[in-house]
């Protein structure tokens, strides 16, 4: 139930917020919002994939010890990449106009923006180990519960900043201190209910070495996962401008989040399939994976075309009458998103049975594909040959290779 509560909120956050913010802040400043926000997603790569890790060894059954050992090995390992990320983050910072088509008005604006917003990247980032724990430990109603809380007062205040006619420096600032709180409120509970401990003595090198073969390929996954899903608005960044990514990325997030919706059903299954696996038991997993995958196709079919008849509607009525934007490219991203939920049940089997070394380069063909694409595209089509180029690199790669993997996998063992 909570897990439903929780993405109710997660689609009725956006749907207020989103045409106040591009209401007060205008196209420039949003699009700046939408911008940092996609470029901080490239420095989420950084976990290299240990949280997935860290979820498949929490949900077996192990000793206290030896849990403290993978979360300690975790945190400690995430903190030297901070570091790091730190100094790669001021290589890039200090150039920014370089990078981005940014009006020179905005640019102070941009920058502490920008710095605030890499700043609540890295209390995120270390939060998100100790919401790993509460999901493989059986709390994911917990867990669920503060993300909401958490993300009803970044809505909030980000209106009350809003209202008093504040910028966007003002709105990064909200997150930055939301964030600050409640990595503290994250960890308390979290100490609470499971009772792990932190801490050098349970660092173990071995374990870091174990949990890096299987998280290189979850990494892989995570890269092509960013490049497909957030290079479109750098790519319309560098070449069209941050006007031009508003309602592209608006128009996107309509999409986005019926598929929230539709995978939020799948995805809180993945401890339960790991622990199926560990149990050798094949054909429940099959018989699972075939009933999620008719749903998955059947209510996909039903929303996207629902949003092909009625989603421009919905979009001028959302973020007003002044929005612009080629059908031609919200017909692309339904496409897109269609495949994309049909291929996701097998995907999301593949991460949690630990089998998905083969869809990981296959994702990082469509990413590079997509990327290579969309750069050649944009110069002749614009945002449409950006959209173009997303859709086609899927439709070559994982859109018919992760279900052909996933059940030629499963006919050898069961």
């Amino acid at each position: 139930m909570t897990s439903y509560m929780q993405w109710g909120f997660s689609i009725l956050i956006p749907i207020l917020l989103i045409p106040y913010m591009l209401h007060h802040l205008g196209k420039e400043q949003y699009g700046l919002w939408v911008l940092f926000s996609s470029v901080i997603s490239y420095f989420s790569l950084s976990n290299f994939g240990f949280t997935t890790s860290l979820l498949r060894e929490l949900s077996k059954n192990s000793t206290r010890f030896r849990e403290n050992q993978y979360i300690s090995t975790t945190f400690i390992f995430f903190v030297f990449i901070l570091l790091v990320l730190s100094v790669v983050f001021c290589m890039f910072y200090f150039g920014i106009e370089y990078f981005f088509i940014i009006n020179i008005q905005l640019l102070h604006i941009a920058k502490i923006s920008f710095l605030l917003i890499f700043l609540t990247f890295l209390l995120n980032f270390l939060t998100n180990i100790f919401s790993t724990i509460l999901f493989a430990k059986g709390y994911l109603h917990i867990k669920n519960y503060i993300t909401i809380l958490q993300s009803l007062c970044v809505a909030f205040f980000t209106y009350i900043v809003l209202y008093l006619g504040y910028s966007l420096i003002a709105i990064a600032f909200v997150h930055f201190i939301v964030a600050s709180v409640f990595l503290v409120i994250y960890f308390v509970i979290t100490k609470k209910y499971t009772g792990f401990e932190i801490s050098k003595h349970y660092f173990d090198k071995s374990i870091l070495k174990n949990m890096a073969f299987p998280s290189f390929h979850y990494f892989l996954i995570s890269v092509a996962v960013v490049i497909v899903f957030n290079t479109d608005n750098i790519i319309i960044s560098s070449f069209v401008g941050v006007a031009a990514v508003a309602y592209y990325a608006i128009a996107n997030k309509l999409v986005n989040m019926v598929q929230t919706v539709l995978f939020k059903v799948v995805d809180i299954l993945v401890p339960d399939i790991t622990k199926l696996y560990e149990e050798k038991k094949y054909r429940k997993i099959l018989s699972l994976h075939n009933r999620l995958q008719v749903y998955m196709i059947v209510f996909a079919l039903i929303g996207y075309l629902l949003l092909y008849i009625w989603g421009f509607d919905v979009l001028k009525l959302w973020v007003g009458q002044k929005f612009e934007l080629e059908k031609s490219i919200f017909t692309l991203f339904l496409l897109f998103a269609f495949f994309h939920a049909a291929v996701h049940v097998s995907g999301m089997f593949m991460s949690a049975m630990g089998i998905h070394k083969p869809n990981a380069y296959m994702a990082m063909a469509e990413a590079l594909l997509n990327l290579l694409l969309s750069l050649l595209f944009v110069h002749f089509w614009g945002l449409y040959g950006v959209a173009l180029g997303t859709f086609i690199s899927g439709m070559l790669t994982t859109f018919w290779f992760t279900p052909y993997w996933f059940y030629r996998h499963m006919k050898g063992i069961v």
